[in-house]
This record gives C-alpha cells, structure tokens and sequence, in this order.
C-alpha cells in the first residue's frame, strides 16, 4: 500500500476530457496511474508511451502546479519526484522554448485525434458544438439533407436504416466538396433542396437517397429546381414580393432545419 498524508485533490475537468480522448484502455489506466501518483506521491512518471504520454504532458502545468500549491500550503513535501518526463515544467534539461512548443503540438495531437473520432461516428451521434468551427455549416447542411432524405422514403413505405445510420465523413465530405471544389453556391443549394421536397420533385426523390448521389446529380437539380421556380412563377403571377420573400426565407430555415 502507498503511504501519503495527501487527502485528496481537485480533478479537473481537462483530465477527464484527456482522458476521454484515449481509446484504448492501457492508455487510459496508465494516464490515471500516473496522475495520482503524481498528485498523491509526488512522483513523476518515467514509463508512459504513445498517448498515454501525450495525455499526460498536456496537463503537466495543471497537475505540477497542483503539488506545488498543496507543498506551499501545507509544507508538507509529497515523495521526492523520480526521474520525470522531457519537456515537464520543472526539471529535465529541455528549456522553457521548447517546452511550450512540445505542450501545443500535444494539445494538437489530441485535438486532431479527437476530431478524427468524431468523423467516425454516426450523423446523430454528434452535437454541433464536438465539429471543428471549419465545418459546423456543412454539417448543418448535411443533417438537413439527411432529415430530408428519411422523410422521403418514410413517405413511400421504404427502409431507412442507410439513412439513419449515415456516419459523419460520408455526409459532410461530399457537401463541403460541392461548395469548396464544384462552386455551388448556397442559392443553388437552397432551391434544389425545395425542389426535392415538393411534389415536382417526386422523380428524383426515389434516386437521391445520400449526399454522395446528389453530388453526383447536382447539375441537373439546379436545372430542374430552375424549371420547377419558372413554371411556379408562370403560374402564380399574382404573388405579392412578400409572399415571395417568405418563400424564400422558409427554404433557408428549412434547409438548416430550424422548421
């Protein structure tokens, strides 16, 4: 049994999230080994690798300065530290430079890493606010189309177990290309989004069934949905510019599904 005079400490919520960012089980034991027994020992680890390493160096300024608040408060010195890991905040022969610039490129590591986990996972899985800030729209956009397409299909009577079970990278990857690559503009998106959820539409309900294919297909949207908004047009001479611009503000919030 280890002996310590330490009665606890706070656990921020920076370690769990670390901790929550290591996927595999060693890493994790290891990351929560190390950190109390630096917090309750004083003792710095010399054995972490991979992850379980970069976790931990990311929280070295937290978790020193924990000790040397509760030595300072209390006067009580925790175990002597043993050895330590290059790059910690005190002690080892990497300067100060260097440190910090090895802490940002770990914080990196695990922000990537975590970005990565998130693509894998199924569109209804994932909160807005676990998307990089570069794709949050096309994520909304993706999630639109995605509502959109299950409710087509739920229309006839059809399967939507593809659908619903649409992961991340396979939706938002082929939105974010028809923007950035193929120049589509959010108008364009807008009206082809209209158009496959009217009845005028109906055809290319039954053949648009992911954002994959209406990539594909997007040239002829355009120029249908462009067709369907003369033709309504033609027909409703009597519609005030008002009545008009709900439409169209109602195609935008439908779109980013806030109807």
């Amino acid at each position: 049994m280890k002996l310590t005079k330490r009665k606890g400490f706070n656990f921020f919520r920076s370690y769990y999230d670390v901790y929550n960012e290591l996927e595999n089980p060693e890493d994790k034991i290891a990351f929560i080994n190390a950190l109390l027994d630096r917090q309750f020992l004083g003792v710095k680890p010399t054995n972490l690798k991979g992850m379980a390493k970069f976790a931990y160096i990311s929280q070295t300024n937290s978790i020193d300065s924990q000790v040397k608040g509760y030595e300072d408060k209390t006067g009580i010195k925790l175990t002597p530290c043993l050895g330590g890991i290059k790059g910690a905040s005190d002690g080892g022969s990497t300067p100060p430079a260097e440190q910090v610039q090895e802490k940002g490129e770990v914080q990196e590591k695990v922000k990537e890493k975590g970005q990565e986990k998130v693509k894998k996972l199924l569109l209804s899985e994932i909160d807005i606010s676990d998307v990089e800030d570069g794709l949050k729209h096309y994520f909304e956009i993706a999630v639109a189309f995605q509502k959109l397409f299950i409710k087509n299909l739920e229309e006839k009577k059809s399967p939507t177990k593809n659908q619903a079970s649409a992961k991340f990278s396979a939706y938002v990857d082929p939105i974010r290309l028809m923007f950035e690559n193929d120049e589509v503009t959010i108008e364009q998106m807008q009206s082809v989004f209209k158009y496959l959820n009217s009845p005028q539409g109906e055809f290319w309900k039954a053949n648009i069934l992911s954002t994959k294919k209406l990539r594909e297909k997007f040239p002829q949207l355009v120029i249908k949905s462009k067709e369907n908004n003369n033709g309504n047009r033609s027909n409703n001479n009597q519609r005030t510019d008002a009545q008009l611009k709900r439409d169209a503000s109602d195609a935008v919030d439908q779109l980013l599904g806030s109807k």
